[in-house]
């Protein structure tokens, strides 16, 4: 990789159900671009564990993306 930060959010899938849940989350967030949405740079699946790869913002809270500095 580039040595860039990234997010990394664990799924635990346990049942067929929750995977065809997660395949259709993915498919949808890798879709959707939007300037307060941070990006899904990929994923995982290896077993009951699943991994959701984001773009990271370090130290910043959403708020302060969505609203600015004025309703912190």
């Amino acid at each position: 990789m580039d040595g860039k930060e990234v997010a990394v959010k664990r799924l635990f899938l346990n049942t067929r159900q929750w995977a065809d849940q997660f395949f259709n989350e993915v498919d949808l967030i890798s879709q959707v671009r939007h300037k307060n949405l941070v990006k899904l740079l990929g994923c995982s699946m290896n077993g009951p564990e699943s991994l959701l790869v984001y773009e990271y913002y370090f130290n910043k809270s959403l708020d302060l993306f969505l609203f600015g500095k004025a309703m912190m």
